[in-house]
């Protein structure tokens, strides 16, 4: 399942904003009933009460400020903690493309888990309410010197595809994400130039392939590949089973020309949605 939202040219896409507000519960409902699986085999290992849930809920809800995000850990029981937390989660926090943007971090883990949001972070502060904990990270947020995703009108396509390239709220890993899509026809290459723009000391990015049920008819991977001034940089396979995959390449400060290759590789990959989100920082 899918939504895609036409975004506007301004940054941070006001229009998106509004119509994903509207079409975010289907994508999370579908994240939520694959969770839910997982949720019954392991619900008899650890169970938290509603009161000590509400414990938690009410200190993040009094601490919290707008540039900290909320992660549960394991992630199975991310559809249980929304329900206590949901409130405090926007659209931006549920799709984003991953934490360095945030200040701090809230996390809920059950039986002292951690979620990979908060690796290499020592927490400040620790609330125990049963077998559940709540810790609080400070981080230095990431400083994004031009962001593709909310600017990909400002990128020329070129290729076959089908369609055109468009900023959509995608499935990818069983979870929302916010991201370009990009669709090439089987075993060809559509191609997203961005000229003459902003970098910084790197690139950092997310690819995956959208949509559950296409993943499940369609085994063939797609492909993505970035090249800064005509050189290639990095070259990432993204297959079915390999959920939103990170990469960074190191920039020199300045201005240049970022070109990102998404090919679906094979000639039986129809439909390949591949879709990706990227950042240059400083």
């Amino acid at each position: 399942m899918a939504a895609d939202v036409p975004a506007s040219n301004t940054d941070g896409g006001s229009a998106f904003a509004k119509l994903a507000r509207g079409l975010v519960p289907a994508v999370l409902t579908l994240a939520a009933a694959l969770y839910s699986a997982l949720v019954v085999c392991n619900a008899g290992e650890s169970e938290a009460t509603s009161a000590q849930w509400n414990r938690l809920a009410a200190e993040v809800q009094g601490a919290r400020t707008a540039t900290e995000l909320i992660v549960f850990a394991p992630d199975w029981i991310d559809p249980i903690g929304r329900q206590y937390l949901g409130d405090q989660m926007d659209v931006e926090m549920a799709s984003r493309m991953d934490s360095a943007r945030y200040s701090g971090i809230w996390e809920v883990g059950l039986d002292g888990a951690r979620a990979r949001e908060t690796r290499g972070l020592i927490a400040d502060r620790t609330l125990e309410a049963g077998p559940l904990s709540l810790r609080h990270y400070v981080q230095a947020p990431a400083k994004v010197v031009f962001d593709f995703t909310s600017k990909w009108r400002e990128g020329k396509s070129s290729g076959p595809m089908q369609g055109r390239p468009n900023l959509s709220l995608q499935e990818v890993d069983f979870a929302p994400h916010r991201c370009i899509k990009v669709v090439p026809r089987p075993d060809q290459t559509a191609i997203m130039t961005f000229e003459g723009i902003p970098l910084g000391s790197k690139i950092v990015g997310y690819v995956g392939l959208a949509d559950i049920f296409t993943r499940r008819d369609i085994r063939d991977p797609g492909r993505l590949s970035l090249l800064v001034d005509g050189e290639l940089r990095e070259t990432v396979r993204a297959g079915i089973d390999d959920g939103w995959q990170r990469f960074e390449i190191a920039t020199s400060p300045g201005w240049g020309t970022v070109e990102f290759r998404l090919t679906a590789v094979g000639a039986k990959a129809l439909d390949r949605r591949i879709c990706f989100a990227a950042e240059a920082r400083e």
